[in-house]
């Protein structure tokens, strides 16, 4: 296969400008296909999804993708409909992004997760728990989810070190733009479980678990947010004992899985998860709080998404403990527990014992009421503010680098991602790969601490270059051209080492990035002034060629 680069010189916002002015949609129609006409392999997920649900009951259902344009979606469950409204949009690409919305009238919300025709998500309305799994391109598994099919939570005296992060408790938030970046490792027995679930890419599902997490910090105003920075598989056969299997992931030099270091530094990730398939707990977290080398916890697959564990074994590297009632500990903050509304719902660091009632996406927080209540009080339960203290430490674990060499230790393999960032350049060198189904976006313009603003965006992935018919064997070819947005750029020589610069009629210059081993970049112009503009190629034996492109 040859390899194709993507890159965006614009925010992609164009499949959403009608967002706002669309009228409500209903979200799910009948599915179109007999049940009783699936194959094997779909009958299985059926079996799977339903051992998580409620009377084993699994509803199939299409989806109407046009409908997630929409700022209002409708949504029908046992015979009642409930309008969902949009509070916040996370758009990755123009098929990749996150949909995050309320319920009107009432106190649900829901996170919907598109990408490359599959949808996954979860909502909670009248106190239930519904998940929405992938089933194929343009369709869904609905269910209500069961809580007595998750593992057991970990037991109190599981993390026993707790690390000082009381300097970062000062009463100024940090900024509404700070980023913590995730690595996410996970296992081959991990990956066969999420595919069980309807998951052909694992990607989705890690994306849903970070944008469930993001969803709990806009329903407790909580000003940071979490990205995927880079997911990959891991060589490594669950122990049975959680605990060592994080502290396993935790080193970086007993044999196990010590590659994920420098996945990490590679690809600027404060937090590192690892997705296990080892039921003794829901997940475990390295302390209560960490530094810079102890961000690390472990979360079983099952207990990833609906139950939140993904964002609770996170925020225990915050400094974030459970509910008061089981752990009374005050160390590092007094005010860092869960809280607990008895016989009506529990915050995401809360446990059973005193409840018995469900865990939903919220974080402990005096200044939240839910169905009338405050969601804790100041002196013993406001996660929502140790997170905000604590966030400006998080995301600066790893910071970006100005100047960023990708080598084979960043390389991505089938069913991989990860986005690059640098504040000046970023050069893949001889020996970075990304395997075909991966995808690599490579981030400029990034400041140098945790912050989500970008100037230049690369995507890389791997296929054969298209409309390049009747083009003679100079060293670079620009077609088409004249262009209406998208140009393709193809170099003849791909092993060279080469810089690439475009600049725009006046001179000045756009975009800079340094190349190796690649025969094509797409560049996409459509969100630029018409106009003309210029690529300027210099190789490594110093030739300089250019080329003028129309953009109409």
């Amino acid at each position: 296969m040859k390899k194709l680069i993507i890159l965006n010189l614009a925010l992609l916002s164009v499949f959403f400008v009608s967002i706002t002015g669309m009228a409500q949609q209903r979200l799910f129609t009948e599915f179109s296909q007999q049940r009783n006409t699936i194959d094997g392999k779909s009958a299985q997920i059926l079996e799977n999804v339903g051992r998580k649900a409620v009377g084993e009951q699994v509803q199939v259902l299409n989806f109407n993708t046009d409908a997630l344009q929409a700022s209002q979606l409708l949504i029908n469950i046992q015979g009642k409909e409930f309008e969902f409204v949009l509070d916040e949009l996370d758009i990755r690409n123009s098929d990749d992004f996150s949909w995050h919305g309320h319920e009107k009238g009432g106190v649900g919300y829901m996170v919907l997760v598109y990408s490359k025709g599959e949808m996954a998500g979860n909502l909670f309305v009248s106190g239930r728990t519904y998940s929405i799994s992938p089933f194929g391109t343009g369709a869904v598994t609905f269910y209500e989810i069961n809580p007595a099919s998750y593992p057991p939570d970990h037991p109190e005296g599981a993390k026993q070190k707790v690390y000082d992060m009381t300097g970062n408790a000062g009463s100024v938030k940090q900024n509404a733009e700070t980023v913590i970046r995730v690595l996410v490792a996970y296992t081959s027995s991990a990956e066969s479980g999420v595919a069980g679930l309807g998951y052909s890419d694992i990607t989705l599902f890690l994306q849903e678990a970070i944008s469930e997490t993001n969803q709990s910090f806009i329903n407790s105003n909580v000003a940071h947010r979490l990205k995927l920075a880079v997911n990959i598989e891991v060589g490594y056969n669950e122990s049975s004992s959680s605990e060592r299997d994080l502290d396993r992931f935790i080193s970086t030099s007993d044999g196990y899985m010590d590659e994920i270091h420098s996945y990490r530094n590679y690809y600027s990730a404060d937090v590192g998860v690892l997705i296990i398939n080892n039921d003794d707990y829901c997940g475990v977290a390295s302390g209560i709080g960490s530094n810079a080398n102890s961000a690390f916890c472990v979360v079983h697959y099952e207990c990833v998404l609906g139950y939140y564990s993904f964002a609770h074994e996170i925020a225990h590297l915050h400094g974030c403990r459970h509910n008061s009632e089981v752990d009374p500990n005050t160390s590092p903050f007094a005010y860092g527990h869960g809280y607990i509304s008895p016989g009506n719902w529990r915050t995401i660091m809360a446990y059973n014992n005193y409840c018995n009632c469900p865990r939903i996406q919220y974080w402990s927080n005096p200044d939240i009421s839910y169905g009338g209540r405050a969601m804790g009080n100041s002196s013993t339960s406001d996660n929502a503010r140790v997170l905000d203290a604590t966030a400006p430490t998080v995301s600066n674990y790893r910071t970006a680098v100005t100047n960023l060499n990708l080598a084979g230790g960043a390389s991505l393999a089938d069913n991989e991602s990860g986005e690059a960032i640098a504040t000046s350049s970023i050069t893949l060198s001889s020996g970075f790969n990304v395997a075909y189904g991966a995808v690599f976006k490579a981030t400029t313009g990034v400041p140098a601490a945790g912050a989500a603003i970008a100037e230049n965006t690369l995507m890389y992935v791997q296929d054969n270059v298209v409309n390049a018919d009747a083009i003679g064997e100079e060293f670079l070819q620009v077609f088409p051209n004249p262009t209406t947005g998208m140009v393709d750029v193809k170099f003849m020589n791909s092993d060279d080492e080469f810089q690439m610069e475009l600049f725009d009629a006046n001179g000045t210059e756009i975009y800079r990035m340094d190349y190796s081993n690649l025969e094509s970049v797409r560049i996409n112009l459509s969100n630029k002034p018409s106009g003309i503009y210029y690529i300027q190629i210099k190789d490594s034996k110093g030739a300089v060629h250019s080329k003028r492109i129309i953009l109409e």
